[in-house]
C-alpha cells in the first residue's frame, strides 16, 4: 500500500508567502479563477492517472514552507524529495482511475483558491489486485504565485480502501 500512501498529500505554507489574501474579487475574476483551477485540477488527475510522478510534481508549488505528510506518518521537507518519493512509489502503479463525482471551487482572493471534490476510482499495481477507492474527499488549496497557480495543500481523506477479488 505504499503507492497508495505517496499518492496522498499535505503541503503546508505560511499565509505571508500567499500574498493578497484580503483583496476584494470582482465575479468576473472569480468565475476566470474558478476555470483555471478547474483546469488545473483536471490536468493535475489525469497526470496521476497516466501514473506521471514527474507532470503530477509540476503542479506543487516551490514554496520554502512545503511539506509533505503521508497516511503512514512519513513527511519530507522539499517537493524535490517529496517528488523523487512518488516516482519510486508510483514505479509499481499501473495505472490510477480517478472519478470526481462532485467538486465546488471558493475563491477567497486573486491569490488564492480552494476546491473541494468528492471522488471515486481504483489504483492498478503492475502485479496484484487493484484497489478500489469507493469515496475520497479531497481539498486542494491552490495560490497563484510568479509562475502561475500552483497547489499549496492537498489533502485527500477516504475509506479504506478494498482489493478487488
Amino acid at each position: 500500500m505504499r503507492f497508495l500512501s505517496l499518492a496522498l498529500a499535505i503541503v503546508a505554507c505560511q499565509a505571508s508567502s500567499v500574498g493578497q489574501p484580503n483583496a476584494t474579487v470582482t465575479p468576473t475574476q472569480r468565475a476566470a479563477i474558478a476555470d483555471t483551477v478547474q483546469k488545473l485540477t483536471s490536468d493535475f488527475l489525469a497526470a496521476m492517472q497516466s501514473v506521471d510522478a514527474d507532470k503530477a510534481s509540476s503542479f506543487d508549488t516551490r514554496s520554502p514552507d512545503y511539506a509533505f505528510l503521508s497516511e503512514d506518518g512519513g513527511i519530507c521537507r522539499t517537493p524535490e524529495t517529496c517528488a523523487k518519493m512518488n516516482k519510486e512509489g508510483w514505479q509499481s502503479v499501473k495505472s490510477m482511475q480517478i472519478r470526481v463525482a462532485d467538486s465546488k471551487i471558493a475563491v477567497a482572493s486573486p491569490t488564492v483558491a480552494v476546491e473541494t471534490m468528492n471522488i471515486g476510482g481504483s489504483i492498478f499495481p503492475k502485479s496484484g489486485k487493484p484497489v478500489v477507492i469507493d469515496k475520497a474527499a479531497i481539498t486542494i488549496v491552490w495560490v497563484r504565485e510568479a509562475a502561475g497557480w500552483k497547489m499549496l495543500t492537498f489533502h485527500q481523506s477516504f475509506t479504506p480502501p478494498k482489493t478487488q477479488s
